[in-house]
């Protein structure tokens, strides 16, 4: 006989049929997933503020047509690897599942001599992963889920939804992998067919450490295999689901590599900042920049002029293609060096550039031009008869919301001296350090 008191059970599904997923204690999950980590690979050159390279045994890696290849050169001598690590360390919170999803292209299957690997692990060389929460180890022709906590492992065959049929990988193919990883299991999932490993009862976590990098191996074993593969990444992102971080998003996009110190493109760094070098004189231009388009800020160091009513610009920052740059401030510093202040005093007007198609100030309104959209920052001020030495009062601006550069256009630091002797051996030095982010 039924108990009256127990109600009907009901499964809540979305239109196609599938579940709506739960968490572990049966509460649905109602937050959204907050991005952590990320790279969409593009361009030659490897965003070396996101990855780690490491090669040995003449594996090559190389980036190409929107692929981070490992192993390009199909090199088959016992020993080999390629690996690419994250320099930032993805942490684990419990019961609350952190996800990498990424695309993924393997040019052929290995076979028993050589391995990928792919997912939360810590590795060195072609050695065995030393810990790893959850990750995909493909060799001899099939996919395995892997738990490894403190080196030893939980190893288990992914298969697809019938539970029969191994989900293996398809050579030259694009396909979509995912490990999720909380306190309970690891999830697997090749192109939507998922499976699971549940977290060994005795162990409180399936990895060892609370913490983990996402990475991405090939090797070879100590007989070499009998064809070289590859494997291109895509593209790559964590989530942290259940909880929302509550990070501001500019201070996630630093996170992920995105920060005004570095070019998102190039990666290399924005500032003229040359190690123990003494930065060059410059030739103040209303229409030439003194430092090259990647420089966004930095040092700089000029000859006193005579006063007079011309705006010079000192730095103006092409932002790459395909981004914008959000400028949050500025900071100025100015001091004296050569010879000391005379009878008349030096007046600076500093000012910021913004979304004009060129570098030059000269630059107009026009078809296919477009001229700075200018804001004041403020003044300096040296007195008459100061030191060598002399240090102006610092600018500082804070700008919320933020100044915003679209793709292509300049942000220009620009300078005005309505006063001034050029007086010999003064010289004006100091540094610009303009705040923001790419996104």
């Amino acid at each position: 006989m039924a108990d009256e008191n127990v109600l009907p059970a009901a499964m809540l599904a979305d239109a196609a049929g599938n579940p709506v997923e739960v968490t572990e204690h049966g509460e649905i999950k109602t937050s959204t997933l907050s991005l952590i980590m990320r790279d969409q690979v593009e361009g030659a050159t490897l965003n070396t503020n996101i990855w780690t390279p490491t090669t040995g045994g003449g594996m090559t890696i190389v980036q190409s047509n929107a692929f981070l290849t490992l192993n390009a050169n199909n090199t088959v001598t016992a020993g080999a690897f390629a690996m690419v690590a994250t320099n930032k360390v993805v942490p684990f919170y419990g019961e609350q599942e952190v996800e990498l999803s990424t695309s993924v292209k393997i040019d052929q299957l290995p076979d028993v001599n050589e391995v990928i690997e792919i997912g939360f692990f810590t590795a060195t060389g072609s050695s065995a992963p030393t810990d790893g929460p959850g990750f995909i180890r493909i060799t001899g022709g099939h996919a395995y889920g892997v738990q490894n906590f403190a080196g030893a492992e939980t190893v288990q065959q992914l298969m697809k939804l019938d539970g029969i049929t191994p989900n293996d990988p398809i050579a030259g193919a694009v396909q979509d992998y995912d490990c999720g990883v909380d306190s309970f299991n690891t999830e697997f999932e090749i192109d939507g067919n998922k499976f699971s490993i549940s977290c060994p009862v005795t162990l409180p976590f399936p990895g060892s450490t609370a913490r983990s990098t996402v990475a991405y191996r090939v090797y070879n074993k100590g007989t070499p295999p009998v064809h070289g593969c590859s494997i291109s990444i895509g593209r790559m992102e964590v989530t942290q689901a259940i909880v929302t971080v509550g990070k501001p998003w500019p201070e996630l996009l630093c996170e992920m590599g995105q920060a005004g110190h570095q070019s998102p493109t190039l990666f290399t760094t924005t500032g003229n900042q040359a190690n123990s070098t003494v930065p060059a004189t410059i030739a103040l231009s209303n229409t030439t920049s003194p430092n090259a388009a990647t420089v966004l800020d930095g040092k700089f160091k000029f000859a006193a002029v005579a006063g007079a009513e011309t705006d010079y610009v000192l730095f103006a920052f092409q932002v790459p293609t395909g981004y914008q740059f959000k400028v949050t401030g500025v900071q100025i510093d100015t001091f004296t060096e050569g010879a000391a202040i005379g009878l008349s005093p030096t007046t600076m007007e500093w000012s910021i550039g913004l979304n004009s198609t060129g570098a030059s100030l000269a630059v107009v309104d026009g078809a296919g031009t477009v001229a700075a959209r200018r804001k004041a920052l403020g003044c300096q001020t040296f007195t008459t008869l100061q030191a060598i030495g002399a240090l102006a009062a610092t600018i500082d601006r804070f700008f919320q919301p933020p100044l915003v550069v679209d793709s292509g256009r300049y942000v220009q630091i620009i300078l005005r001296m309505p006063d001034g002797v050029a007086t010999a051996s003064l010289v004006f030095r100091g540094s610009v350090e303009i705040q923001g982010f790419f996104e």
